[in-house]
C-alpha cells in the first residue's frame, strides 16, 4: 500500500500487517484525523507534563541526571519496540544509531565529535542535514495521518501515529534549536 511511505521508524508496513480486516468497516473502529490528533495531544501534554516536573526537579537543587537517564532509555526503549514492527529507513535509523553511540561516549566522559556542538561550517551543514530529514519525516507524518484516515484504519492505530508525530515534532524541535545555537556561536 502507499500509505505506507513514512520515513519514520514508528510508522511503516509491518507495524499494520494483520490488523485490517476485510469487509469490515465500522466507521467508530477507524483512525480518524481528529482522533489522531487527540491523542496527540494527549502524549503532548504527558510530556510537557514530564518536562516540567523535571525543571522543578533541577530548579529545587537536586541532581536530574538519574531522572534523565531514565527518561532517554526508556523512551528510546518504546520507540525502538514500536520502530522494530517496521522497515527502517536508512538515513533516519542511521542517525539514530549515531546519536545514540555519542550518548555512550558522553555518558563514559569520551570525547564527542566536535561538529556536534561547534559552529564550524560542518557542523552547520550537519544540522541543517538533519533538520531537512527531520522536517521530511514530519511531512510523512502528516502524510501517513491522512492516508490512514482516508484507508480506514483501526482506531488504535491513531496512538501509533500520534507517538510517531510527537516523536518527530520533539527531534525536529531539538534540532532546530542546536542548529540555532550553533548559528549563533558564529558571532
Amino acid at each position: 500500500m502507499s500509505i505506507f511511505k513514512s520515513s519514520n521508524p514508528v510508522l511503516s508496513e509491518k507495524t499494520f500487517k494483520g490488523t485490517i480486516f476485510e469487509g469490515i468497516r465500522d466507521e467508530s473502529q477507524m483512525m480518524t484525523m481528529r482522533g489522531t490528533i487527540n491523542k496527540f495531544g494527549f502524549v503532548l501534554l504527558l510530556m510537557l507534563a514530564s518536562s516540567v516536573f523535571s525543571w522543578n526537579y533541577f530548579y529545587a537543587g537536586k541532581d536530574p541526571l538519574p531522572l534523565m537517564i531514565v527518561s532517554v532509555f526508556g523512551g528510546l526503549g518504546v520507540v525502538l519496540i514500536m520502530a522494530f514492527k517496521k522497515v527502517l529507513i536508512i538515513a533516519t535509523a542511521s542517525l539514530a544509531v549515531f546519536y545514540l553511540i555519542v550518548w555512550v561516549l558522553f555518558l563514559l566522559k569520551m570525547p564527542v565529535p566536535a561538529f556536534l556542538y561547534e559552529g564550524s561550517p560542518i557542523g552547520i551543514g550537519f544540522s541543517v542535514v538533519v533538520v531537512a530529514l527531520a522536517a521530511l519525516n514530519l511531512l510523512l507524518d502528516f502524510d501517513f495521518i491522512e492516508k490512514g484516515s482516508e484507508a480506514g484504519l483501526p482506531k488504535y492505530m491513531e496512538w501509533f501515529a500520534a507517538t510517531g508525530l510527537l516523536v518527530t515534532l520533539v527531534w525536529l524541535y531539538l534540532e532546530i534549536l542546536r542548529l540555532l545555537s550553533k548559528l549563533n556561536s558564529r558571532k
